[in-house]
């Protein structure tokens, strides 16, 4: 059963287009919501060091460090108890109760099958495909255009229940070696928005001492759904991600494909970058690409950075209002210089 509000989508004939061209078919409509909310990884705008990553990844083995233990029992069977039975499936239409009824008469099926994936650094290609349901944002000024609409992704339960337990397996490694900086407190367990306010302490530190302070605030642009394969796969690598986990994600981001359905229009289109939204595997691939910049960003003596998910803070202080204005333009230039080499866009 679809949530309420899943089956609410925009006119099927005409949007206008990000070149203020409209679309005069729910064909076109479909395809033009595809590219809006899956951007292209386009390979011939490559930088030298994007294309040095690229082919860095392209011919890298996994990371020579230790595999982690395949999947329990008891680990599968407490994603699967956590399945929401009215929860909506993805396009094998296999919903929880399907899946919870068939652990209960063949108890050790899907761990069986799990684990086959984990050896074989292989997830199903029918695991990643997504039914994209498109939902209208709540500015009705915009719902003519292809920018006033947003998607969600309903994929395959059984894929999820996988993602769950690879991400567990990858948040262990990164949390227990240290690869996540303390200052991230956005999908990080244990921390929260909470945690992170920390302006009020900072402001009253500078006043104490004299110093001038300056704050920023930054926002990656559609982090999510721009975020490159290539550069996920590159930082595991560095990271010195067990080779059996590293295997399998990067089977997992390739030939990910998102299919719509407009009326009687359908439309399908592969995945080259991002994450598909309603994905588990988001925050984590996500703080493992932002820990660059942070790590990077936590050089300076002068700085503290919040981030927080997509958003970051940057707290700044100084001597003087040109020592804080300098150390501003420094910042600034390193995260631009992040940006282009991830190719995101900052606020």
């Amino acid at each position: 059963m679809r949530k309420a509000g899943f089956t609410r989508q925009p006119a099927s004939t005409s949007l206008t287009l990000p070149d203020v061209s409209n679309s005069t078919t729910a064909k076109e409509t479909a395809i033009a919501l595809l590219h809006k909310f899956f951007p292209d990884d386009h390979i011939a705008h490559d930088s030298v060091q994007q294309k040095s990553i690229r082919a860095q990844v392209a011919v890298s083995k996994p990371p020579a460090s230790q595999a982690v233990p395949n999947f329990k029992n008891h680990e599968v069977e407490e994603v699967i108890r956590k399945l929401q039975d009215r929860k909506s499936p993805g396009p094998d239409g296999i919903d929880g109760a399907i899946v919870k009824r068939m652990h209960k008469i063949l108890p050790t099926f899907w761990t069986t099958l799990f684990n086959k994936c984990f050896l074989l650094g292989c997830f199903p290609k029918a695991w990643k495909r997504a039914s994209v349901i498109v939902n209208p944002k709540t500015d009705k000024s915009k719902l003519h255009t292809v920018q006033g609409y947003r998607s969600i992704s309903l994929l395959s339960i059984p894929s999820k229940c996988l993602v769950k337990l690879l991400i567990g397996r990858l948040n262990h490694f990164l949390e227990s070696t240290g690869q996540i900086p303390p200052q991230q407190y956005g999908f990080t367990a244990g921390r929260s928005s909470a945690d992170a306010i920390t302006v009020v302490r900072f402001i009253r530190c500078t006043s104490k001492l004299g110093t001038k302070c300056c704050l920023l605030t930054l926002d990656i642009a559609g982090a999510f759904d721009n975020a490159l394969h290539p550069g996920i796969l590159a930082r595991l690598w560095e990271q010195k991600c067990p080779p059996n986990i590293y295997s399998i994600v990067k089977d997992f981001l390739q030939d990910q494909n998102a299919h719509i359905k407009l009326g009687e229009a359908e439309s399908s289109k592969r995945m080259t970058r991002g994450c598909l939204q309603g994905s588990v595997s988001g925050p984590t691939l996500w703080n493992i690409i932002i820990s660059d910049l942070i790590v990077l960003l936590s050089t300076s003596p002068n700085l503290e950075i919040v981030p927080f998910a997509e958003d970051i803070m940057i707290m700044i202080q100084g001597p003087s209002h040109s020592a804080v204005l300098t150390t501003v333009v420094n910042t600034l230039r390193t995260t631009q210089d992040w940006c282009k080499k991830q190719r995101l866009n900052q606020h």
